[in-house]
Parts: C-alpha cells; structure tokens; sequence
C-alpha cells in the first residue's frame, strides 16, 4: 500500500498465495479486504496499526468481487464457481445465512455480479460468463 502523495510504502503484506483479483477499502477505511486467485479473502485492519485481521475461507474458486455493507459489519464476495458468500467482518466467520438476513440492507459499493436486485437478468440456458 502507497501513500498518494509522495508514493512511499505504507505497508506491504504478502499472504495470499496466487495473484490478488479485487481489493476493496470498508467505507470507514478502517479494513482492506483483498481478493485472491488461491480461494481466500485477506481482510486486514488499516489503523491504527497495519495487520492481518481474518483470512475469509469458502470459496471454491478464485475470488472475482468484494463489497462491503455501508457500515462495513459484513462483506460479500463472488467467485469463478459463481458463488455467493457473506462474512462478518468482526469476526471473519462466514454467514450461511446472509443472502436472506441482509437482503435489505445498504451496500457501500455493488460490484458482484449476483443477488437479490439482479435475479433473472441471464436469460434462460446462459452461464454466468454471460453478465460480468
């Protein structure tokens, strides 16, 4: 990670195991959550100190979209095997049920190609190469 300004490195981690896929910032700035084409979202605190916070697992495929809710308590993430998973961002546990518990809730960005507001868009017999 740069400073913008003068572009010297603020802090540099080398977790995941395969190149990083999307990268987000929680809307507080106080996490950055990577996305990695070795399966494994790496979340990390941003302050006060630079850190390895989680390692969010269960994907089976390699990470394709992060989001964050707008008050960064959970994060969402799609894959190459076009799942959908939800994870607490307190703790980094995976949320089974987090398609249905927050449905409504507000998003800081919409990135993922799947969910509630974009059901049906494939038309029928497509794959999901078809919407990206």
């Amino acid at each position: 990670v740069l400073n913008a300004p003068d572009l010297t490195v603020v802090w540099e981690g080398k977790d995941a195991k395969e190149w990083i896929s999307d990268l987000k910032f929680s809307p507080d700035g106080n996490a950055l959550a990577v996305g990695s084409h070795d399966n494994n979202i790496y979340l990390y605190n941003t302050s006060p100190e630079w850190g390895l916070r989680a390692t969010l697992e269960g994907h089976n495929s390699y990470i394709t979209h992060l989001d964050f809710t707008a008050d960064g308590a959970a994060l969402r993430s799609t894959c190459g095997a076009y799942e959908l998973l939800y994870f607490e961002t307190a703790t980094g546990q995976q949320n089974p049920g987090g398609a249905s518990e927050l449905k409504d809730v507000a998003w800081a960005t919409w990135t993922v190609p799947l969910g509630w507001p974009v059901q049906g868009i494939w038309p029928p017999l497509a794959d999901g190469t078809d919407v990206n």
